[in-house]
C-alpha cells in the first residue's frame, strides 16, 4: 500500500492489476482501534491492559475477556465504537455476496467512520478511499489470499537467489519467470497440481547466465 510499492509496480509491470490483500487492510484497522484505546485509556483507567481484548476476534476471546468487553462496550466508550467499525470491515470481507454489495457496504462504513468523531478512524477512512479501486477484490481476479501470499514468497525467494548467483538478468525478469512458473502449476480453482515444490531447487525454475 506504500507509494514506493505502487511506483515500482507501475514502472516494471505496466499491465499489472494491483489488489490489496485483506490482511493489510485489517492490520491498519487494528492499529487505528489501538490508537483510539491508547488515547482514551489516559482518561479511563478501565481500558488499561485491554489491548488484545479489542484486537482479537470474538471467537478467540475467553469467557473473562468476553465479559470485560461486553461490560466496557455498554459504557459507550470510544474504543468500543472503533472496535465495532473494525468488526464491520471484517464482515464486509467475509459475508459480501459480490463486489457490488461489498462496495455499497464499504461506502456506508466510510460514512460511519467520518461521522464517528474518532481521528484514527477518519484517517483509516481516507486511506481506504485513496486505495478504493484496488480493494475489489482478490477473489474477483481468480486468486485467493493464500495464493497471493504464496506468489509473494516465491518472488522474494527468486530475488534472494538472484542476489546470490549474480545473474545478469534483472530481478524483475527473474521474479516474473518464477511467478509465471508457479501460476502454471495452479488449477483454475486455486489448488496446486502435483506435490508441493521444494525450497532448495527453486533455481531450477530458470536458467542461470554466467
Amino acid at each position: 500500500m506504500s507509494l514506493g510499492f505502487k511506483s515500482g509496480i507501475q514502472n516494471n509491470f505496466k499491465n499489472a492489476i494491483t489488489v490489496i490483500d485483506k490482511f493489510h487492510v485489517i492490520k491498519h484497522a487494528n492499529e487505528s482501534v489501538d490508537d483510539v484505546r491508547k488515547k482514551e485509556s489516559k482518561e479511563n483507567i478501565l481500558l488499561k491492559c485491554t489491548k488484545y481484548i479489542w484486537l482479537k476476534n470474538n471467537n478467540n476471546l475467553n469467557e473473562k475477556e468476553v465479559s470485560i468487553k461486553q461490560s466496557l462496550t455498554k459504557k459507550h466508550i470510544k474504543t468500543g465504537r472503533a472496535c465495532m467499525i473494525r468488526e464491520e470491515l471484517q464482515t464486509i470481507y467475509g459475508q459480501s455476496i459480490n463486489i457490488t454489495e461489498a462496495k455499497e457496504k464499504l461506502r456506508k462504513l466510510c460514512n460511519w467512520m467520518m461521522r464517528s468523531r474518532l481521528e484514527p478512524m477518519k484517517k483509516l477512512c481516507k486511506m481506504i478511499r485513496n486505495h478504493y479501486k484496488t480493494f475489489f477484490w482478490i477473489g474477483s481476479h481468480g486468486i485467493s489470499t493464500s495464493g497471493a501470499t504464496c506468489i509473494q514468497r516465491f518472488a522474494r525467494a527468486a530475488r534472494t537467489q538472484q542476489d546470490k548467483t549474480r545473474m545478469r538478468r534483472t530481478a524483475e525478469t527473474v521474479v516474473l519467470q518464477v511467478v509465471t512458473a508457479l501460476l502454471v502449476t495452479l488449477s483454475k480453482d486455486g489448488t496446486k497440481k502435483g506435490p508441493p515444490p521444494k525450497r532448495r531447487p527453486l533455481i531450477n525454475l530458470y536458467s542461470v547466465e554466467r
